[in-house]
């Protein structure tokens, strides 16, 4: 089966293996693993506070986490949750598209 889409939630949802096209051309082809291997480590920390959440993007994340925790200290922020995520298919597809 085949399903050629733009919502990647969809696709990540739906498919065992992906394509990309860049210019007409394949730019990969594998499986969401393999695509995320390919890119890289990418992440993405959320940080909620009494004053909303702030997002960072981040391809070292302990470094980021030092960096972003230090501040919050540095400005007696309470800090009420933290997420961490590798990022979407979508954000791994954008990098692929544009050539990165």
């Amino acid at each position: 089966m085949c399903l050629a889409s733009h919502d990647m939630a969809e696709v990540e949802s739906l498919c065992d293996s992906i394509a990309i096209l860049r210019d007409g051309e394949i730019a990969f082809a594998g499986t969401v693993i393999a695509l995320t291997e390919k890119i890289g480590k990418y992440y993405n920390i959320q940080i909620r506070t009494g004053q909303g959440l702030e997002t960072y993007e981040s391809d070292d994340i302990r470094a980021s986490l030092i960096t972003i925790l230090k501040s919050y200290e540095e400005k007696d922020t309470v800090i009420q949750d933290i997420r961490v995520d590798r990022g979407s298919l979508e954000q791994h597809f954008l990098k692929i598209a544009k050539g990165e």
